[in-house]
């Protein structure tokens, strides 16, 4: 009956982990070791990011606000679940929202920097060429998506 019920947690270890692995900015090895309250921590800290997703002026001050943090506090806390800053991780999660639309083919290139909350499509550019390694017009046209 133990050696049962390790597995049952090894399993369902190993199921969280392949669903929070592929979250922008989630350490791989930090997955393992995620309790429920940090699950449930990083699901709102991902609401929150994307109610504001296309608003530029939406920091880690407004972070913390909508969490009910500090803000050094919502930086402890992101850090040691994620390896990575609060500001890194809005970054990252409204890059990845623009891979996402782009690969959907709703929006132009030029339209998609304004609605994931960049402030200028130069600085968006090479955001997302230093996250995906290629310019978001060369990713939409990877896809086939037509190029505006």
């Amino acid at each position: 009956m133990l050696k049962a019920r390790i597995r049952s947690l090894l399993s369902a270890r190993d199921r969280l982990k392949e669903f929070y692995k592929g979250l922008p900015g989630v350490h791989p090895m930090s997955v393992s070791t995620l309790t429920n309250a940090d699950m449930e921590f990083i699901n709102k800290l991902n609401e929150a990011i994307l109610e504001n997703i296309s608003n530029e002026n939406f920091y880690v001050d407004d972070l913390a606000a909508t969490m009910f943090l500090s803000k050094s506090s919502l930086y402890r806390r992101v850090k040691a679940l994620l390896d990575v800053s609060p500001i890194d991780y809005i970054k990252k999660m409204r890059l990845h929202k623009a891979a996402d639309m782009l690969s959907q083919g709703e929006y132009a290139v030029y339209e998609v920097w304004q609605n994931v909350g960049f402030s200028s499509p130069t600085y968006f550019a090479q955001c997302f060429k230093k996250e995906f390694g290629i310019t978001p017009t060369r990713y939409a046209s990877s896809l086939g998506v037509e190029v505006n």
